[in-house]
């Protein structure tokens, strides 16, 4: 599906996109953010607990959003390459998801739910386009293997 070419350009896109979205919640830190720091001054657990789930999944948002940005604000990409990053992205952010959702932190905070249900979605979609690729390839091969029968059955009567 991939020359080298795509590949690399949707590994360099996927990386800075999770490079800015770590740039953004060290930003967030430094420059005091509203919602992150609204969360570290709460009293209530209960509240504290709510607002950093808040801020984290507004993080993990904040991936798919920048990609999705990226991809509307840039119409030299066809519909196949906007396809082909969306599905790379996909199955790169879900690997992050999978590898955060298990951390002590996460868990504190109640968010494996949350990171389950957008890797479950995640995943459906690089599966249906799996499987869309599957079905047309096999409908490729059906188109030839047709033409090709139905050459052989012609081609005596061409040669009369």
């Amino acid at each position: 599906m991939f020359n080298e070419d795509n590949y690399r350009f949707c590994t360099r896109l996927s990386l800075q996109i999770m490079r800015d979205q770590r740039e953004r919640i060290c930003q967030d830190s430094i420059q005091k953010d509203v919602d992150l720091y609204t969360a570290l001054h709460e009293m209530d657990p209960r509240v504290r607990h709510l607002r950093f789930q808040y801020y984290i999944v507004k993080w993990f948002d904040g991936h798919w959003n920048r990609l999705q940005y990226l991809l509307e604000h840039h119409s030299e990409y066809t519909i196949d390459q906007r396809k082909q990053i969306t599905i790379f992205f996909a199955k790169k952010f879900t690997g992050l998801l999978d590898g955060l959702s298990g951390s002590s932190i996460m868990v504190g905070l109640g968010c494996p739910d949350l990171l389950k249900a957008r890797r479950d979605i995640l995943r459906e979609m690089i599966e249906m386009t799996e499987k869309w690729e599957k079905y047309n390839d096999e409908l490729r091969l059906q188109m030839k293997k047709h033409e090709e029968q139905y050459k052989a059955l012609i081609k005596p009567y061409n040669d009369q």
